[in-house]
């Protein structure tokens, strides 16, 4: 099952056609941007700390089902939101709006995609120019129709990595959280052959 997790990041981008057989789930504010995006959330979850007394009781109208958290809690609204998903059977959790607001946030929501990497689910965060993808140790071929595409170690060393259907192709190279060789390159056939055998890696495609 496919779920898309929609958080409140500022000028965020929010998909125009969602299929029925999604799971749709607003966090804290997010969950009034599909409201007002049209979209009528399956869940809404967070403390509301962002939102006004009205605005929170137009949530609880709109979702099928509403969770209020604790606002004194020991887990952001976000991991929250990708753990229900996942208890609910997903293993496709797409994010919207997680991105380009505070530097904390974005932090934290990177650290909330390795989270779910380990947890062997599919996770991703986009918006209208990228997307960020979570690999663990494989072999996949990712399709892609953005300009650009590059690599970081997102823990540890990724290592044995081979990157194929790209401008500057590696054989066998060794890439550590502090190397930005792999940077900006550019896919050649829409697509891109990657393996490695140890390490999570960080995958960007993006547009100009």
């Amino acid at each position: 099952m496919i779920a898309y997790i929609v958080c409140a990041a500022p000028g965020g981008w929010i998909p125009e056609y969602i299929a029925n057989d999604i799971l749709v789930i607003g966090v804290d504010r997010g969950a009034l941007k599909l409201i007002e995006a049209g979209i009528l959330p399956d869940v809404a979850i967070g403390d509301f700390d962002s939102v006004t007394d009205e605005h929170r009781q137009l949530i609880k109208q709109k979702s099928r089902e509403f969770i209020q958290l604790n606002a004194e809690k020991d887990e952001t609204d976000a991991k929250a939101a990708v753990d229900y998903a996942i208890s609910a059977g997903a293993t496709d959790l797409r994010l919207f709006c997680a991105l380009g607001g505070r530097m904390d946030h974005n932090q934290g929501a990177l650290a909330l995609m390795l989270y779910c990497a380990k947890c062997g689910v599919d996770i991703s965060s986009e918006d209208e120019k990228n997307r960020l993808r979570v690999f663990r140790p494989s072999c996949k071929r990712i399709l892609t129709t953005h300009q650009y595409v590059s690599f970081f170690a997102l823990e540890g060393i990724v290592k044995n990595l081979i990157i194929s259907d790209v401008k500057y192709p590696l054989d066998g190279y060794e890439l550590h959280t502090d190397d930005s060789l792999c940077v900006s390159n550019e896919p050649l056939r829409g697509s891109v052959l990657l393996s490695f055998d140890e390490g999570y890696l960080l995958v960007i495609t993006s547009d100009d």
